[in-house]
């Protein structure tokens, strides 16, 4: 660490500038919100979820991904984080159960921001009784549960 610490103004940043021009061409090129997402009749693409999700908050929220599969791995992979937003995961541990009680923690940590929280179903009601808990602290917790 002392060595790192002697030298640490001798390291000069790269230029990424080319890199970041590339990822913008694949993020222009291969979509994550594909138009016909937007039409389907059979409930509503958690990509578009996402997407109207990323428009909705701001850099003063809380977000907890869910337990696991889709309503954990994909916010990660497909949401357009803010400055500032709290982002709170287990991603890789598939904790089912994991959300409604971190969507509580993250809220109260962050002094009762508002907080975004995103579970499946299965997850969602291994917790459910806490419901009574955000409401009796009245906390500004947003539930969104897919049906998965």
């Amino acid at each position: 660490i002392r060595e790192f610490i002697r030298q640490k103004s001798s390291i000069v940043g790269q230029d990424r500038s080319a890199w970041w021009a590339r990822c913008r061409q694949w993020i222009a090129r291969y979509p994550l919100v594909l138009p016909e997402y937007w039409s389907f009749q059979d409930g509503v693409s958690v990509y578009v979820l996402l997407d109207v999700l990323a428009d909705a908050i701001t850099g003063e929220d809380v977000l907890i991904p869910g337990s696991s599969g889709a309503c954990s791995e994909l916010p990660m992979q497909a949401l357009r984080v803010k400055p500032g937003l709290r982002v709170f995961s287990c991603n890789g541990l598939g904790p089912m159960g994991f959300a409604v009680p971190a969507g509580i923690g993250g809220c109260l940590a962050s002094g009762r921001k508002r907080t975004i929280c995103l579970d499946g179903d299965g997850g969602f009601s291994l917790n459910i009784q806490e419901l009574e808990t955000v409401r009796r602290l009245n906390l500004p917790i947003k539930f969104f549960v897919l049906n998965n």
